[in-house]
């Protein structure tokens, strides 16, 4: 509540609440205050015996890390559909040099001046519906089906609506929130990457794996078929991170014949 006093003190500079094992309880019945006020910023939280208004500060941002294992609890929809699900798994080699290495932590470097007003300016021209994306429209992209010229929101969409249209008919259709979701992280990856470096097809990767993965899971008569219409859409359009964790459930749905993201 601290924060929160002190972020709509300071609206020119961003805070962050990091939630270290935020899934230790269930995430809705202590958080689902605040998945409501991020849709509805106007609306000041009303807590017993707080006297003064307390807004929902929009330069406020929440990162929480999970893990999953028998001590800890999945997330609901409501929560995925508001958040970007980074997975992270290191890789073997990494962990064994822990024998070599043991106890060395890299150096902390401070970011330049100036960059945490700069993240601030671009989340909020983000959220007011900033999409420079088809400004340039010399990105031109070929599937299996041929060459597709016309702009990168139309092509955009035109993924989207097939991932849909397969994910539908198994119950797993998703809706305004996430597509708006997905609207603003392409546009602030627009933004932040250098135009030489920026791939659509890549961001479109990114965020089949971290919005709409998430929430698939079920028993092999329940989503078997969907991961193999799944598999032949990344192939059409090179979405190699989706096919990965994609192959990885359907390895896990043929051995127990159940799987999820994680």
């Amino acid at each position: 509540m601290e924060l929160i006093e002190e972020a709509n003190r300071h609206k020119e500079i961003p805070y962050f609440v990091i939630l270290d094992e935020m899934n230790l309880s269930h995430v809705e019945r202590y958080f689902s205050d605040f998945l409501s006020h991020m849709e509805t910023p106007d609306t000041p939280f009303e807590l017993e015996g707080y006297t003064r208004r307390l807004d929902y500060p929009e330069n406020m941002f929440v990162v929480g890390t999970v893990n999953i294992d028998e001590t800890t609890y999945m997330f609901s929809p409501k929560v995925l559909d508001r958040a970007n699900v980074i997975e992270f798994k290191p890789q073997k080699e990494d962990v064994f040099k822990v024998f070599s290495a043991a106890g060395t932590v890299g150096k902390m470097v401070p970011v330049n001046d100036g960059s945490a007003q700069a993240f601030l300016k671009l989340a909020k021209e983000i959220r007011t519906g900033k999409f420079a994306v088809d400004e340039d429209l010399t990105h031109y992209y070929t599937d299996v089906d041929g060459d597709f010229t016309g702009s990168n929101l139309d092509y955009v969409e035109g993924v989207f609506s097939d991932i849909y249209e397969i994910v539908q008919k198994y119950d797993f259709e998703f809706a305004f929130r996430t597509v708006k979701e997905i609207r603003n992280y392409i546009a602030a990856a627009y933004e932040l990457l250098e135009k030489t470096e920026f791939n659509l097809n890549q961001i479109i990767d990114e965020q089949l794996l971290q919005k709409i993965l998430p929430k698939i899971h079920g028993n092999k008569k329940e989503i078997g078929q969907m991961l193999e219409e799944l598999t032949g859409l990344c192939d059409k359009y090179s979405l190699v991170l989706s096919k990965k964790k994609i192959e990885q459930m359907k390895g896990k749905l043929a051995k127990v014949q159940y799987a999820s993201f994680i």
